[in-house]
């Protein structure tokens, strides 16, 4: 038995006319396309099984139009860019600011291409980069990586190196390396990026190779995001007339330097030695005093030289340049402050005649040689500094028990010895 065909049903007459809800449609009942059901608009009920099943046009309750959502959009994959900078080998001109050359980088990579920053990574040794320059990388959101490692420049390498590796693992393409060095230890990760991953590979190098710049999809010159500038310090300020001058602690700006520098001796706004506190308009001119007159942290192990208290102690910390404890190994940056802890928490070596106290042991041997306070043997046959090497001695040579042993042992090798030479002639 063949199925009847289905009954194709106008929708639209089961439908409530919108305009006839709010009381102008201009259509007639019969020639309006919708529903014109005056009972359903005397309440908001909707009903129950409309528009499933319901097909009664006189139903009284409400059949609004179904509007369908907007198909989603699918989600498209965000193209992200990666920073790498070698600082070491790209390094930051004298008198520029990091923070105007990362804009650069940023407007041309970033800004201009519509693509998202991952993250913007410098790979340097703190204690070698000045004050300045690090508050300016970190004013531009660039993440510093300090590298600590005895093996000099080849250590930034390896980070560097490793930085490349978390980005071939934690990104998929469309995506983008920035890498800023001229170092061609970087070629095979380069090449491997670019052809067996299908990452863009760019390059911003100072100086490089050609086999380098094969490696990229695109390389660019230092100098493109670089210019010659006024020192920071007497910058002309930015939207203003060149010939103005800006104050590096404030934003006014003068005309002439003389101005400028009567301002600063007003407000206070100099750079001060850290040692003798003699005030300086530039930091370029406090770099200089500084250098004359040895105004400079030395660190006390390498006597290497640090312009501030800060790069002195991160070099301490990292070289292990520091002052320990011989009783708890806690470490200082100072032997005054070493001092001060074992003072406090009673850390000296004592000696044990007079009981006075002394800060290593060399000092308290030297004391007791001089002052004969030493600890001697029961026969007075020996002396000794501590108490511990005293007993060892006496427990050594003058231990009757321990003797006893010793001479037992003796004569039983003895007659071991007689009774294997009569075996050897019988």
């Amino acid at each position: 038995m063949a199925t009847p065909p289905a009954i194709r049903v106008d929708m639209r007459k089961l439908t409530d006319c919108i305009y006839f809800i709010n009381g102008n449609c201009r259509s007639e009942d019969i020639q309006c396309s919708f529903r014109h059901c005056r009972v359903a608009i005397q309440q908001q009920t909707e009903c129950r099984n409309w528009p499933n099943s319901c097909r009664n046009e006189d139903c009284p309750y409400r059949h609004p139009g179904r509007v369908p959502d907007p198909p989603k959009p699918l989600l498209q994959k965000k193209h992200l860019v990666s920073f790498l900078w070698d600082i070491e080998n790209v390094q930051i001109p004298r008198g520029q600011q990091p923070l105007d050359i990362v804009q650069r980088i940023l407007q041309k990579f970033v800004v201009e291409p519509g693509l998202q920053l991952d993250e913007f990574s410098c790979f340097c040794k703190t204690e070698m980069m000045s004050r300045e320059n690090l508050e300016s990388l970190h004013h531009a959101n660039v993440r510093i990586i300090h590298v600590a490692d005895p093996k000099g420049p080849e250590a930034v390498d390896r980070q560097i190196m490793l930085g490349l590796d978390r980005f071939g693992r934690f990104h998929q393409p469309p995506a983008t390396v920035v890498l800023i060095s001229g170092d061609s230890d970087f070629i095979g990760k380069l090449s491997d990026l670019r052809y067996q991953a299908g990452f863009t590979v760019i390059l911003i190098y100072k100086l490089a190779k050609p086999e380098l710049k094969a490696t990229a999809n695109a390389h660019y010159p230092w100098e493109l995001f670089t210019e010659k500038r006024l020192p920071h310090s007497i910058r002309p300020a930015p939207n203003d007339d060149t010939k103005k001058m800006a104050c590096p602690h404030c934003t006014n700006t003068y005309a002439t330097i003389e101005a400028l520098r009567q301002h600063q001796k007003d407000k206070n706004h100099l750079f001060y030695c850290p040692v003798c506190n003699e005030g300086f308009p530039t930091s370029q001119s406090l770099d200089q005093h500084q250098n004359d007159k040895k105004h400079l942290f030395i660190c006390p192990i390498c006597n290497k030289s640090f312009p501030i208290l800060q790069s002195l102690e991160q070099h301490q910390n990292d070289r292990k340049h520091l002052f320990y404890c011989q009783n708890c190994n806690e470490g200082f940056s100072t032997s005054s402050t070493l001092e001060q802890h074992q003072n406090d928490k009673k850390h000296l070596f004592y000696c044990p005649v007079c009981d006075r106290g002394f800060f290593i042991s060399q000092d308290l041997e030297q004391h007791q040689n001089d002052e004969k306070h030493l600890l001697y043997c029961q026969n007075r046959d020996e002396c000794f500094f501590i108490s511990q090497a005293l007993e060892q001695h006496q427990n050594d040579m003058h231990n009757p028990d321990k003797f006893a042993s010793n001479e037992n042992k003796s004569n039983v090798q003895r007659l071991v010895a007689i009774f294997e030479q009569k075996n050897k002639c019988v």
